[in-house]
């Protein structure tokens, strides 16, 4: 109980006689401060406010207390007289008290604290002396935050992307203490400071701009402006594009919309500043090579500023062009020099590149510029045309002849030629070939010099430098063997052949040298062996070789008379013949028997492991040699000791330095004394057990980094295993070294590692390893904190300490002295673990007191302090802050203080618990304080404290937890429609706290868009409307926070399939196009592309469609039809016209019109594709324009034309050939027409002709028919004038195989035969053709080389002379034959020509003839004479024209004749020279066969 204070002069009076105690403790200079400080940093109004004053008393002095001073004006005297508080108050409005002797309070109420003390100053000072005082200190009282505002203040706050803008956050000037100021924008902390400087960017557009500023622990005000970025359109990144030149060439560029959204776009060509295309498309249509490039796509916006917000992306255009050969077509070198054939190929993309000498590939280069092709040393052969085929991407195959021609001197294929001659040799000839360029130039010669006038030369020239010289000699009489020299030259030089001609000399001796039967040779080694013939054999003799029944000749080089062979076993016993043979005669033979000797084969050996200590044993097997007796023994390699001999390898209890490879020796003698060996290698692999070497122990300095190493030797190699006791650690697999790194080592690491190895001998081999870490003491416990009681009078702690080596411990008072009071001793616990123990026994109680317990080594010392503190139990617990319930928003970082009475002794342990979960392990090390995040699960849930000491019930502080969190939006999916229909859709959402709710849509990337309310309505939607949309809801939190969530929906409007592009499209002949076709559609379209109703291609789910075409022709005019589907719609059609430029093409390259001389009118047609429409001109031969014919042109298609050709005329006209021209700027063709007159047949050529006893089968080819229609027959006379023949034969068409049978002919009797061929016009016949009937044997002869023996060939030549005769005046008479035959229609794919006369006229005939029916030759008897042939001619020469329709005077198999005067009424026949024959068969009476 504080009393009040005695008068000062009292006070002098009761402390005089302490002044001498005061004095002696020491002195104090006049003027010291005294410590005044406030119970915070500002006042608080309507809160209590302490000033504590901390004094001293002055020298001289010796009472305690203070005068506390308002504004220089005393308030209240403070002090303590005998251990009481006494004070003098001067002023009520405040309270005073004693803390301590030395420490006094002056205390404003709650009540007082008003206005009125802002400002004031105070201090205080001992109240006998004012020289001993505080500092003056000025009281501030706190003001709270409540005005907050931006600086510019726009709302929205317009800014351009990139650009800095400087926002001052204005806050009530005379807020105290000064405010924390924070600024957010979406979301996130960005800075503590009253103003910043943003760079904007357009991801804060639309967002909003915070400052919040708070004092005083009172809710934040906040100033905010919603930000609203410019910034430029983003053009959306486009790729490199090729394109084909000669094609329409169209790109759009896309942007993302800038902000403001209105956005411009243009093209320009980078180093191009003339190029400019505006708008979003690129367009270049039939694009060329020089238009490549790098073109840019801009897109600009303008800002509300007037500034220009610009993207840009730019593109290369590529275009493609087919490869174009350039370089000359001929080069020349001399021979044996190198040439190099350049050609440069100009093409996009870069073209793969390939030369072929024909068929055969030389060469291949790819994306190439320049191809050579490299001849070294060029000779005569060298002289050809290659092909050079060069490809690209656009066009393949395109090819160019490169032609070399090697300037050499003549080189004739034989050196020397021999020619064997007989007796009886009257003729000799021969030829060979030389190579040469410039041409041989030749001369033969005798061995003498002199020309040989007597053998005739000429030189045939086969190609440019490949020449054939022909030598021919007649000779009346025989001649001896002589010798000719041929010489050839040119400007390279001279060659010459010498011409040897020998008489016959036949092989007659052969032999073989060596002579050896059977002959002994050694395998591997070459042997030549001559086969030796007279030497006097003419011509040289043919040798061929064998060795068993295979001939072995092409082993054999240039000299054939003698073979290198190499022998192997294989051959062993084999017969080696050599062969010789001339004059066709039957060869001789030379031969012996190979006696091949050849070493044993030792059978392969594999590696063998054996285990160390074992008995290990090895047989080696070897095939036997050529002899078969065999030697065996063993060498180790690289051991020169090591021997042993036999078959047998044997090591007894096997090392590991046996280790190695052992070799397996077999070997045989052979006859020569030579020795044939053969080997083979075995490793023998000893296995052994691992075993551990290295160093036991391995130390290391604290935070050192180490590395454990071991060797390890085992065989195999071992897999390794480190652990830390039971947890493994690493592992190694197949290793001779190991180690284990430990980085930055600490005291805990001091330790046994287990290192385990296994190999295939033995598993887990271990070894310890150890680790000694070298470190300062480190005690599980820096402070001790030991509660006592009153009744306490023994204490004792212990405490775990980590160092190496061992540590030295002393015990310490505060002051440093040693504590002697406390026993202390340190047990040893493991090599680097040590306890300490401190023990006290004490009589009475003590008060608390502080020990200090230091402990080192080498490394360092550590110090644990013990505190020794009487026991004050928990009874105080509260929560800061203190609200209840607490209101928090979820999401949202807070701290929780739980504030125990500050005296609790031992410090409690806390424990903190949401609801009935312990959440303590949230806390961290400080316990006291946690911080924790809420979510709308903790909502309404208790937060509790729970503290506890000295085994009581613990005490609690507790709040319940009001969390706000916003609302939950129902997740929204893609929504489809289709264009045109109307959409609308309900957001719903479970409701947040509060619960509240506002909703609203805004549309992504469109920040004009916004709808209220919780139903989004599009009526009759657009494409342009589909997009991501976001439901977005929102409460507010009490603290004016806002809580939103969203859920975007994709809103899909479907819609049918457009398609865009060029309606027509050209391209050059042989060019690959691509037609392209853009598809505007949702979803994705299938695309079919069809010609008429033929499918060509289908895409699925594609945006662009296109067709290639490679190597476009002019068939390939014509409209394509592109079908697209979709879900919306289906077969949405398009007709896509490609147009082939390209030269004329007529159908009929050559067109042959047959005519008569009674033709007076000829017409002819032919179809031409071409593009454009060609020109044409008609031409005779020599190039003068043909003014007879009238030409006219149809156009039937846009590249298909009828070209029509008419031409009258009044007599009679020869063949004749006109030449129709065809042009466009593309090219030109050719068309021949070709007006024949009719002429008797080409005469027919025998094949075969097979006789039998009494008849005979002829085979023959028919020929050209003149134009019109001709038959056949055989006739086959015999030298006693006897005849036959055979039935008319149908013809079947040019070139065809025709055969038929002669009957009635006598058995062995010599025939000759012939075909006749007859039309209208004539009749011709074939070569003869001799064949003898034998009874039963046929007999077969070709026409090409058979040769009969001639009898009675006189009389033949008569017979076919009489038989012409008879036949020259059928045809004077100009017989027409009504002929009963089938007509085999010739497929001539003919035009049939439009002429004044009628059509002939077909009339059916009987196709079967009487057996009465016979030849005309029949009415001969085999006894009348040949002057009865003569007599059939007579009677048939005075036939007169009335006489015309009769027939022969026997009935005949020949048709009647026909009237002659229907000649003028037959039509011209148009026929094409190519003609080819069909299967179509007719029977038909032809009235045009008339002369």
């Amino acid at each position: 109980m504080a009393m009040q204070l005695p008068q000062p002069s009292m006070f002098k009076k009761l402390f005089m006689l302490m002044s001498l105690c005061v004095s002696l403790l020491g002195t104090t200079t006049e003027g010291q401060q005294y410590n005044m400080t406030g119970s915070s940093e500002f006042a608080v109004l309507g809160k209590d406010f302490t000033w504590t004053c901390e004094m001293f008393v002055p020298p001289r002095e010796t009472t305690n207390g203070v005068r506390f001073l308002r504004n220089n004006a005393s308030c209240a005297q403070v002090g303590h007289v005998d251990g009481t508080c006494f004070y003098g108050i001067l002023n009520t409005r405040y309270t005073y008290g004693c803390s301590s002797p030395f420490s006094y309070t002056l205390t404003i109420p709650a009540e007082n604290m008003t206005e009125y003390e802002q400002g004031s100053m105070w201090m205080c000072e001992y109240f006998y002396d004012s020289g001993f005082r505080s500092l003056v200190v000025t009281l501030h009282l706190a003001v709270d935050v409540h005005n907050v505002s931006l600086i510019p203040s726009d709302n929205p706050l317009t800014l351009a992307e990139g650009f800095q803008k400087m926002v001052r956050c204005e806050v009530n000037s005379n807020a105290v203490p000064a405010p924390t100021i924070t600024w957010y924008i979406i979301n996130m902390v960005e800075s503590y400071v009253s103003s910043i400087i943003i760079a904007m960017n357009r991801k804060y557009n639309n967002k909003t701009l915070e400052c919040k500023a708070t004092n005083n622990n009172k809710p934040s005000k906040t100033g905010a402006t919603t930000l609203n970025v410019e910034y430029p359109p983003s053009v959306i990144p486009l790729t490199q594009k090729d394109a084909i030149e000669g094609q329409y060439f169209l790109i759009i560029c896309r942007a993302t919309p800038g902000n403001p959204i209105t956005t411009m776009f243009w093209w320009i060509k980078v180093n191009d500043p003339v190029f400019r295309q505006n708008g979003s498309i690129l367009e270049l249509p039939s694009i060329q090579r020089n238009m490549s490039g790098t073109y840019k796509c801009i897109a600009e916006n303008t800002y509300s500023s007037g500034w220009k917000g610009t993207d840009s992306q730019e593109m290369v255009v590529n275009v493609l062009y087919k490869p174009v050969i350039k370089g000359k077509v001929r080069t020349f070198v001399n021979e044996t020099n190198r040439v190099v054939l350049t050609r440069e190929i100009d093409s996009n993309p870069l073209s793969n590149i390939s030369w072929y000498d024909g068929t055969e590939l030389l060469k291949t280069q790819t994306f190439a510029e320049i191809t050579n092709l490299t001849v070294e040393n060029a000779s005569c052969t060298d002289t050809k045309n290659f092909t050079l085929s060069v490809s690209n991407a656009v066009q393949r195959n395109v090819e160019s002849m490169v032609e070399l021609i090697v300037n050499c001197k003549p080189k004739a294929e034989n050196d020397e030629i021999t020619i064997a001659i007989t007796s009886a040799t009257r003729r000799i000839s021969m030829s060979t070939t030389v190579m040469a360029y410039p041409e041989p130039r030749y001369i033969l010669k005798y061995e003498n010099g002199t020309k040989n006038q007597m053998m005739t030369v000429h030189l045939q020239k086969n190609a440019i430098n490949n020449f054939t010289v022909h030598c021919e000699q007649q000779f009346a009489q025989e001649i001896d063997s002589v010798t000719y020299i041929l010489e050839l030259s040119n400007v390279l030089g001279v060659s010459t052949v010498f011409i040897r001609i020998l008489k016959q000399v036949d092989v007659h001796n052969v032999s073989l040298i060596p002579s050896d039967n059977p002959l002994t040779l050694a395998e591997g080694f070459q042997k030549m062996v001559r086969c030796e013939v007279n030497s006097n054999a003419v011509p040289a003799p043919t040798i061929t070789w064998y060795l068993g029944s295979s001939d072995i000749t092409n082993m054999v080089e240039s000299y054939v008379s003698s073979i290198i062979i190499t022998v192997n076993r294989e051959y062993n016993n084999k017969t080696l013949a050599c062969m010789a043979i001339n004059n066709n005669k039957i060869s001789k033979t030379g031969a012996t028997t190979l006696n091949v000797e050849y070493p044993p084969s030792v059978i392969s050996l594999t590696q063998k492991d054996a285990i160390e200590g074992q008995y290990f044993l090895i047989i080696c097997r070897a095939t036997p040699g050529n002899p078969i007796t065999t030697m065996f023994w063993w060498i180790k390699v690289n051991d020169p000791v090591f021997r042993q001999n036999g078959s047998i390898l044997e090591l007894p209890s096997i090392q590991r330095n046996m280790s190695g490879t052992y070799k397996c020796i077999a070997e045989n003698t052979y006859i020569s004394g030579w020795k044939g060996t053969d080997s083979q290698e075995m490793v023998v692999n000893v296995l052994y057990k691992p075993v551990i070497r290295g160093n036991t122990r391995t130390f290391v300095n604290e935070t050192n980094r180490v590395v454990l190493t071991r060797e390890i030797d085992s065989n195999p190699l071992s897999n390794i295993s480190w652990y830390d006791g039971t947890e493994l650690l690493m592992t190694q697999t197949f290793a001779e070294i190991t180690n284990l790194t430990v980085e930055n080592a600490s005291c805990t690491d001091t330790k046994n590692f287990t290192l385990s190895v296994s190999n295939a001998v033995q598993r887990n081999v271990e070894s310890m390893v150890e680790l000694i870490i070298n470190c300062k003491p480190k005690a599980d416990d820096d402070e001790i904190t030991i509660a006592i009681t009153s009744a306490t009078r023994r204490i004792s702690m212990s405490t775990t300490v980590m160092a190496y080596p061992e540590p030295r411990y002393i015990l310490k008072y505060e002051n440093g002295t040693k504590n002697q009071m406390m026993t202390v001793h340190l047990q040893k616990n493991a090599i680097n673990n040590f306890t300490v123990h401190c023990e006290q026994q004490f009589a009475q109680e003590i008060d608390s007191v502080t020990y200090i317990l230091e402990l080192s080594n080498v490394l360092g010392v550590s110090t644990v302090f013990i505190r020794i503190l009487k026991q004050v139990d928990v009874h105080n617990v509260s929560l800061i802050p203190s609200d209840n319930p607490m209101t928090l928003a979820e999401g949202v970082y807070y701290m929780v203080r739980c504030v125990v009475n500050s005296n609790a002794v031992p410090a409690p342990t806390i424990t903190w618990y949401m609801g009935s979960t312990d959440i303590t392990n949230m806390a961290g090390s400080n316990a006291s304080s946690i911080i924790i995040t809420v979510n709308r699960e903790h909502n309404n849930r208790m937060l509790e404290c729970k503290a506890t000491n000295n085994n009581k019930p613990s005490k609690t502080g507790a709040t319940t937890l009001n969390v706000e969190y916003p609302p939950s939006v129902i997740p929204l999916t893609q929504k489809d429609t289709i264009e045109g229909q109307d959409f609308l859709i309900s957001c719903r959402a479970i409701p947040g706290n509060p619960i509240t709710t506002m909703f609203w849509w805004i549309k992504v990337n469109d920040p004009e868009f916004r709808q209220n309310g919780s139903t989004l309505e599009l009526p009759s939607i657009q494409r342009n409307r589909s997009g991501t949309y976001k439901c977005i809801t929102e409460n507010t939190y009490s603290n004016g926070w806002k809580g939103t969530d969203s859920q975007e929906m994709v809103v899909n409007v479907l819609y049918k399939p457009v398609i865009r592009g060029n309606i027509r499209t050209f391209v050059n002949e042989t060019n690959r196009v691509v037609l392209t076709r853009e598809i505007d559609s949702n979803p994705l379209s299938n695309i079919s592309w069809y010609d008429g109703s033929e499918l060509l291609k289908t895409q699925t789910f594609a945006e662009i469609a296109n067709l290639t075409i490679e190597n476009a022709s002019c068939t390939d005019t014509k409209n394509f039809t592109l079908s697209v589907s979709n879900a919306v719609q289906r077969n949405v059609e398009s007709m896509v016209e490609l147009i082939v430029n390209c030269k004329p093409k007529a159908e009929d390259v050559e067109i042959t019109i047959v005519i008569t001389s009674a033709t007076r009118r000829i017409s002819m047609s032919t179809t031409v594709m071409a593009y454009p429409e060609p020109r044409y001109i008609l031409k005779y031969e020599n190039g003068t324009r043909n003014n007879m014919m009238t030409v006219h042109l149809q156009k039937n298609a846009i590249n298909n034309f009828t070209v029509h050709c008419e031409q009258q005329f009044a007599q009679e006209m020869d063949s004749v050939t006109y030449i129709l021209e065809l042009s466009n700027v593309f090219g030109a063709s050719t068309v021949f027409i070709r007006i024949l007159k009719q002429e008797k047949p080409s005469p027919p050529t025998i094949i075969e002709a097979e006789c039998e006893g009494t008849g005979a089968r002829l085979k023959w080819k028919s020929s050209f028919d003149g134009g019109a229609v001709q038959f056949f027959f055989v006739v086959a006379l015999s030298d006693t004038y006897k005849s036959s023949r055979s039935d008319i034969i149908r013809d079947k068409g040019e070139n065809q195989t025709h055969q038929t049978v002669v009957p009635f002919l006598r058995p062995s009797v010599l025939y000759t035969f012939y075909v006749f061929a007859k039309n209208s016009i004539g009749v011709t016949l074939s070569e003869e053709l001799n064949c003898t009937t034998l009874k039963d044997i046929p007999k077969t002869s070709n026409t090409s080389n058979q040769t009969f023996e001639v009898v009675g060939s006189v009389a033949g030549v008569v017979v076919v002379l009489t038989l012409a005769i008879v036949l020259s005046c059928f045809v004077h008479r100009h017989f027409t034959l009504i002929c009963n035959i089938g007509f085999q229609r010739r497929s001539t794919h003919v035009k049939t020509a439009d002429l004044i006369e009628e059509k002939s006229h077909y009339t059916a005939m009987s196709e079967q003839e009487s057996e009465n029916e016979r030849n005309p030759y029949d009415v001969l008897t085999p006894t009348e004479s040949s002057n009865q042939y003569e007599a059939i001619q007579m009677k048939e020469s005075q036939k007169t024209d009335a006489n015309t329709n009769e027939c022969l005077s026997k009935p005949e198999n020949i048709p009647p004749c026909d009237n002659p005067t229907n000649d003028s009424n037959k039509p011209g026949i148009l026929k094409k020279t190519d003609a080819s024959s069909s299967s179509n068969t007719e029977e038909y009476t032809n009235t045009s066969f008339v002369n």
